[in-house]
């Protein structure tokens, strides 16, 4: 079961000037975490609350679904191009690359067990596009086209994109292409009723973010062989935990209530460093969600407040000998956030050195994953040396129940850290903005003469 420690956190290891008293936090926050527990539960079911993505442990159905789509398709590609951006594209990715062969599109098919390569379109950079197009066969292709509103502008050029090379190369896109959207609303819904495309829904109420666990991520994952059941059996395991209103027990909470609190207290920069490299896209996927659900002008009362962390992302040992300096002797003005890995699925043993080699010997019969353990404490140490306040999650093994358990726990997190502050953490007006003015310059590009 995944476990945090912020113990690291406190006065008792790096002083009261920098250190948050558990004694204090539970004064104030205790009450305030409890309710909001309660409340993000019981608008789990209700219409307009945004708050459906805490059901999506228990989808059955969905999940049947999903895994006899996959299983049609199975042999029929060679490659799986998904076409979405931000929470559409940023979830699946860090499933993928935690969950599968780190070389996987360099096996061979049958090495990858007959699951086709995976690839990843959520940028409108002509150049990598083009690099794309140049390994891809048309007709041993399916494109995973992922939009809840189907207005978003980058799919909708990649997928204007592909269905006018589909048609030069006289290949039928239709037969290519499967789409995840809103189930009733929206322009890819019609569209794929008039072409009788495959889809499969974004559930109503679930915000792009927080979508990895409906088919915006079950499907690309389902389709290059992730066990999307275990992903949600990690969910169940660990609902109890993260919906229990004693925050002494929910990590959610109190993960909530540090990163909250670290935002008062002149700290406001979060630095997510998971120490394996399989999770380095779960950084990426911690800052859209952090920033984006957090980072608002107004609070729930309509008055300005212009709240909101800032997330950076590392990744252990390697952002050691990066960011390291900065974080021990730049301002401390930061929490970091590592993630640990208790167990590799393989062991590698490092040589026995002689004595040609003597500065090497403490290396001896280390194995390579205990070292990064070991390097993980050396940061940690350097930084409780400097005063500088962090938390560990820590998971038994990266497994899909476990990398589940992380997501979905940050996610809880999100909501609360958003209640906390007193914002709608499921909103995103700023975003909402910069689409608009992108759209009404594209059209009034096209009234323009040529």
């Amino acid at each position: 079961m995944l476990q945090l420690d912020w113990s690291a956190a406190t006065p008792a290891a790096i002083g009261a000037t920098h250190g948050f008293d558990p004694t204090h936090l539970s004064e104030k926050y205790a009450q305030p975490l409890a309710q909001a527990v309660e409340q993000l539960v019981a608008n789990a079911t209700k219409t307009g609350a945004w708050s459906r993505w805490l059901t999506l442990g228990n989808q059955p159905q969905l999940v049947a679904a999903i895994n006899a789509y996959a299983a049609s398709v199975k042999g029929k590609y060679q490659d799986v191009v998904l076409v979405g951006i931000g929470g559409s594209s940023l979830g699946p990715k860090a499933l993928f690359q935690a969950l599968r062969h780190p070389q996987w599109n360099l096996l061979s098919k049958e090495a990858r067990g007959g699951y086709p390569r995976f690839h990843v379109v959520d940028h409108m950079d002509t150049d990598c596009l083009e690099g794309l197009w140049d390994i891809l066969t048309p007709a041993e292709t399916l494109f995973v086209v992922v939009s809840k509103s189907g207005t978003t502008i980058e799919p909708m050029s990649a997928m204007l994109d592909m269905m006018a090379r589909y048609q030069a190369a006289g290949v039928d896109w239709t037969k290519h292409m499967v789409m995840v959207t809103d189930p009733v609303k929206g322009l890819f819904r019609p569209f794929a009723q008039q072409h009788n495309l495959p889809t499969f829904e974004v559930p109503d109420d679930v915000g792009g973010r927080f979508s990895v666990f409906c088919a915006v991520g079950l499907l690309p994952a389902a389709l290059v062989g992730i066990d999307i059941a275990e992903l949600l059996a990690g969910i169940q395991a660990i609902y109890p935990t993260v919906t229990n209103p004693d925050w002494t027990k929910n990590p959610a909470a109190q993960g909530a209530a540090v990163l909250v609190e670290a935002m008062g207290c002149g700290k406001p920069i979060h630095v997510f460093m998971p120490y394996s490299r399989q999770l380095a896209l779960v950084a990426d996927w911690f800052t859209q969600l952090w920033a984006e659900s957090l980072g608002k002008a107004t609070n729930l009362k309509g008055e300005t407040v212009h709240v909101g962390p800032t997330p950076t992302k590392a990744v252990g040992p390697e952002d050691q000998h990066s960011q390291l300096q900065l974080l021990t002797e730049g301002p401390n003005d930061k929490v970091i956030v590592f993630v640990d890995v208790e167990k590799t699925a393989h062991t590698i043993t490092l040589p026995t050195v002689n004595d040609d080699f003597a500065p090497m010997k403490y290396l001896t019969g280390a194995t390579i994953h205990h070292v990064q353990a070991e390097e993980l404490i050396g940061t940690r140490g350097s930084l409780k040396d400097s005063q500088r306040p962090t938390m560990t999650y820590t998971l038994p093994a990266v497994t899909p129940a476990n990398v589940a358990q992380l997501l979905f726990t940050l996610e809880v997190q999100t909501a609360l850290a958003g209640s906390l502050l007193g914002i709608d953490p499921f909103d995103q007006p700023g975003v909402e903005a910069g689409k608009k003015i992108t759209q009404q310059n594209l059209a009034a590009r096209q009234l323009q003469p040529v």
